[in-house]
């Protein structure tokens, strides 16, 4: 995967830990999406808050961060 390279890299050159984020952006409702596991390891990774207000999904082992849907948050 492309960007796992790239992160990878960000953090080797850096020495900052990097996330790859993963927008979600359509979804079939609330409670499927709260069910949601990292698609990677299948982990739990729903966050109790969300991270800076945006990301609901966090993954420290896969470094992967993520979204509740676009649309599922537009309804409410």
């Amino acid at each position: 995967m492309r960007g796992r390279e790239i992160y990878n890299r960000i953090t080797v050159t850096t020495g900052i830990l990097t996330y790859y984020y993963l927008l979600k952006s359509s979804g079939k409702g609330l409670k499927a999406e709260q069910a949601r596991t990292c698609p990677s390891c299948k982990g739990e990774w729903l966050l109790q808050e969300p991270l800076h207000g945006l990301f609901n999904f966090q993954c420290d082992s896969c470094r992967l961060l993520s979204n509740i849907a676009w649309s599922v948050r537009s309804i409410g």
